[in-house]
């Protein structure tokens, strides 16, 4: 939400306006975030309890996302930065936060796993590095407004709510409520696999990998354009907007038909040099269905960006509970009950 509405002011050339919606956003982000990660941190033992069953060590489960769980608040964080940043056009300080978060991440856990701190040390890694992004994005701020520019204030958190806060609200709760929906499918998802066997599950993990990168390859076009779009209708440029859709388009058919094309190989050539054969004969076929998402994940991304561009976000909430509770999780369901 805060990404659109920030794209619509800097099209429409007002910076300060721009300043006031990752203001308002990030004083939203907080009074959403703080009460609810404090009510799973305090549930987290019952809750992992009943999503994993006796498949997991619940005390150890439980000390890991207690970990975790200040990383999290520093990605919403996070987001809403991401958010300004890219909808003023700065998309390369977001690739350096982003590369700046893997290397912690993946530093750290190495290290402590290296040490013998052994799972709990991939936490702490996964923390550091959820940290690390937002703390390199409020540099860049810091930077930003040393230079002179309008960059948001941290002060100004605990203003009253004003017009800014509630049209920020009013784009976001879609978004907000998208993402509980979201997680709970996934939750769904990890009690229908939690009686799988060990092959098995190493085999969705695969397969949710996969078409993580596909989705992540494509968001990145319909996050620029989405940027573009929302610029473009800011600064009431109809015709640079149909160019918008139509780069969109162009750019992502690029990045899918590359992924078709490449991600099959792979894929199959790390299956075969990293699993059991076991594993490898498990998700084989699955991660052909993976590959076959990239059309309809691209249809979706720019159909997505051009209603979210007209600050139209329900359209995507009822996309994703027709799509995830209507089909993807009844589907599922009676496919896992299937001997």
């Amino acid at each position: 939400a805060g990404q659109i509405l920030v794209a619509r002011a800097w099209g429409a050339g007002d910076a300060d306006a721009a300043r006031l919606v990752a203001e308002r956003a990030l004083r939203l982000i907080l009074a959403i975030a703080l009460p609810l990660l404090a009510s799973i941190g305090l549930a987290a033992p019952w809750l992992l309890r009943v999503i994993g069953g006796a498949a997991i060590d619940a005390e150890l489960a439980t000390a890991m996302l207690w970990i975790c769980l200040p990383g999290v608040l520093f990605s919403a964080l996070g987001a809403v930065l991401r958010g300004y940043a890219t909808g003023i056009g700065q998309t390369r300080v977001v690739m350096t936060a982003s590369l700046v978060s893997a290397t912690v991440d993946i530093a750290a856990s190495v290290a402590l796993l290296a040490a013998g701190v052994g799972p709990l040390g991939v936490s702490i890694g996964s923390a550091a590095g959820m940290a690390s992004a937002t703390l390199t994005l409020a540099f860049w701020l810091a930077l930003r407004h040393r230079s002179g520019q309008p960059v948001p204030r941290w002060r100004t958190l605990l203003v009253r709510v004003d017009r800014t806060s509630a049209e920020v609200w009013r784009i976001g709760w879609p978004e907000a409520l998208l993402g509980v929906f979201s997680g709970g499918a996934a939750v769904v998802v990890t009690v229908l696999l939690s009686e799988s066997s060990p092959s098995e599950l190493a085999a969705a993990r695969v397969v949710e990998a996969t078409t993580t990168l596909a989705w992540t390859a494509l968001n990145g076009v319909g996050t620029a354009g989405l940027s573009l779009l929302a610029q473009a209708l800011g600064a009431g440029r109809r015709k640079e907007f149909r160019h918008g859709v139509l780069a969109m388009i162009t750019l992502g058919s690029v990045v899918a038909a590359v992924l078709l094309t490449a991600g099959p190989t792979l894929t199959g050539w790390y299956l075969a040099t990293t699993f059991e054969p076991d594993v490898v004969r498990t998700a084989q076929p699955i991660l052909l269905l993976a590959w076959a998402q990239v059309g309809w994940i691209l249809c979706s991304i720019v159909l997505l960006g051009v209603c979210r561009s007209h600050k139209d976000t329900r359209a995507s909430l009822r996309a994703s509970l027709i799509a995830e509770y209507l089909v993807f999780l009844p589907v599922g369901w009676l496919l896992c009950r299937q001997p």
